[in-house]
């Protein structure tokens, strides 16, 4: 990362000690420079409060991922804050003026990723670059000739991926950022069925009618018969007391009593 500050300690007047670290898409560079922030914490993050200030500038956001255009060359302090009880983290950004040499930066392939199911969150961080090139890692891509610099991705399954991030900038110079992520499917499954005996003695038939979002389902009919079928019918030889399974993500079982009438 470009700019970065450590884990603040607790101030004099007992402010909470903030844990984590401000990060930029660049340390400095010359005027007018677009700047991108991101707080990157181990604790939950209950509101964001940013403030940037230099060279008679101020800008200020509540946003999570906020972005800042300075004009102006100079010394911006940034600083970030959760609440007013927590002690602030800071940063400095260093903007040139157009009077001296240009500052080229090195660049640097650098993302965020947040994951919620099979859906995944990414945040382009790269220095010095002026392009982007995503591969998800599942066959998909994307490129920044699209508007997805911080795309969001959906995969069909579960699964263990290598996500890339190609940053070009703008002389050609090209950096390449591989990160592993594991996604899973948190959706919870329902399972859940009900039965209705159709006829009063042996053989017995007898409706089953399946409750659940999954597609993939097994029954188990607890005298050696299986079936894939949502809705089956099943015929017992004999009057008994049967435990019968439906299996999804998750499993359903009961018991039914079969008596001769």
């Amino acid at each position: 990362m470009a700019a970065e500050n450590s884990t603040t300690s607790p101030s004099a007047g007992g402010l909470a000690e903030t844990t984590g670290r401000i990060v930029c898409n660049v340390s400095g560079g010359e005027g007018p420079l677009d700047i991108r922030l991101a707080f990157l914490s181990t604790e939950p993050i209950a509101s964001y409060h940013w403030s940037v200030s230099g060279a008679e500038d101020f800008f200020s956001s509540s946003e999570k991922n906020p972005v800042f255009h300075l004009e102006n060359a100079g010394l911006y302090d940034v600083e970030f804050v959760t609440d007013d009880k927590s002690e602030p983290v800071k940063a400095l950004i260093v903007v040139s003026d157009d009077g001296q040499p240009p500052i080229k930066v090195p660049v640097k392939s650098d993302f965020l990723v947040e994951m919620s199911g099979l859906q995944v969150k990414l945040t382009e961080f790269s220095e010095g670059a002026s392009s982007w090139n995503w591969d998800f890692g599942d066959g998909c891509t994307c490129s920044s000739s699209k508007p997805e610099r911080d795309p969001a991705h959906v995969y069909e399954k579960p699964g263990t991926y290598l996500v890339s991030l190609e940053a070009i900038g703008p002389d050609g110079d090209r950096d390449v950022r591989i990160e592993k992520i594991v996604v899973t499917d948190n959706k919870k499954v329902t399972t859940d069925f009900t039965s209705k005996t159709l006829s009063k003695k042996a053989p017995f038939k007898v409706a089953f009618t399946g409750k659940s979002d999954a597609k993939d389902l097994r029954w188990n009919f607890g005298d050696g018969g299986t079936s894939s079928a949502k809705d089956p019918v099943h015929v017992y030889k004999k009057a008994g007391n049967y435990r019968v399974s439906l299996t999804a993500s998750n499993q359903a079982v009961k018991a039914i009593s079969l008596k001769q009438k």
